[in-house]
């Protein structure tokens, strides 16, 4: 009976430790399989991982065990198609400068005034690294939401140099400046927040997210617009807004972070306290957030 308890807990243990990679390599393959390509904007989980030097390194660090995941199941043209995929365009690779350039279809409506990507060239870093059997890591020189095509140089040594935001109000206009400019590839769109969306980072970043709410409450931006930024669709009445949540996006840990984000919205934009309702159905999220 003891062995059969220890069995049955060690596979337990398996299976959440298996759990995040199996749920990485799935949305990897889906946005492999895309025929619809996102578009670059000052995501929420982009602002996040910037937002202080402690932030950039986790996802810097998120990004490469990432790489290291892709490269273990996929090669170089595979990884082209990830970034064609997401809304970079191009990813072009030259072996004897070490230079990764992800040509961009098309520029970006959204100035961030930074280098936002740090995630990514964790996992370029991850990626070719595992490849070449080298510690290799990646800095993006230029960014395509900070007037330019993104680029990374990839070599020993290199590492992340850019300044982290920690400004509210810069954080705010990113997002106001994306509102409208948000169509995202939703695959990669939640594998880039994942890591966001557990300890030790979800407590901090619920937080954050209710406080830049309350930045863009203040500056009365469009309650549906900020919903669709979060590629969550909302409805607003006089005292109550809607949340419906797709079945990709309907994690716990994604409910928490844009929720806390549309309540302090709301809370600023009304001068209300804010009730909310929480539904589960058939794998999908509803929430009422209602003034009182």
């Amino acid at each position: 009976m003891r062995a059969k308890k220890a069995k049955v807990r060690r596979t337990a243990k398996a299976s959440i430790a298996e759990m995040p990679k199996s749920t990485e390599l799935y949305l990897l393959s889906q946005i492999l399989k895309s025929k619809e390509h996102g578009e670059q904007f000052a995501s929420l989980q982009s602002i996040i991982y910037n937002f202080t030097n402690e932030t950039r390194q986790f996802g810097y660090k998120a990004g490469f065990a990432l790489g290291e995941l892709f490269a273990k199941h996929f090669e170089l043209d595979k990884l082209q198609e990830l970034f064609e995929h997401a809304g970079f365009g191009k990813l072009l690779y030259n072996t004897a400068e070490h230079e990764a350039i992800a040509i961009a279809t098309a520029s970006s409506e959204v100035d961030a005034g930074m280098n936002m990507h740090i995630f990514e060239a964790g996992m370029l870093a991850g990626f070719f690294s595992a490849k070449t059997g080298k510690a290799l890591g990646a800095e993006e020189t230029h960014c395509l939401l900070n007037g330019g095509k993104c680029t990374f140089l990839i070599g020993v040594g290199k590492a992340p140099q850019s300044n982290a935001i920690a400004d509210f109000s810069k954080a705010a206009e990113m997002i106001e400046r994306s509102i409208g400019h948000s169509k995202a590839c939703e695959n990669y769109y939640l594998l880039s927040f994942l890591p966001i969306l557990q300890q030790p980072l979800l407590s901090s970043s619920a937080k954050l997210a209710y406080l830049l709410g309350k930045r863009l409450g203040y500056k009365g931006v469009d309650a549906e617009q900020l919903a669709s930024y979060l590629q969550v669709d909302g409805k607003m009445s006089n005292s109550e807004m809607i949340l419906s949540y797709s079945h990709l996006l309907s994690h716990s840990g994604y409910v928490l972070v844009s929720s806390m984000l549309l309540r302090g919205y709301l809370q600023s934009r009304f001068k209300k306290g804010v009730a909310v309702e929480q539904h589960l159905s058939r794998g999908r999220y509803e929430l009422r957030l209602r003034l009182v």
